[in-house]
């Protein structure tokens, strides 16, 4: 959801500049989302785990 609001006024500033940007830009916010959705899921799970595990040494 943070990720959201971010892309659109990246893409907004782009697109009245250079339209050949906002091409780039497409397929690299798309990758990005992509990867930042599957990435957060595991990492949430590791990182609390890892946090219980310092707390009980």
């Amino acid at each position: 959801i943070e990720s959201t609001p971010e892309i659109p006024p990246l893409v907004h500033e782009n697109t009245p500049g250079i339209p050949i940007q906002t091409q780039t830009v497409a397929p690299l916010v798309v990758e990005d989302m992509t990867e930042i959705a599957p990435i957060d899921q595991p990492l949430a799970e590791p990182i609390p785990e890892a946090l219980i595990e310092t707390d009980s040494q």
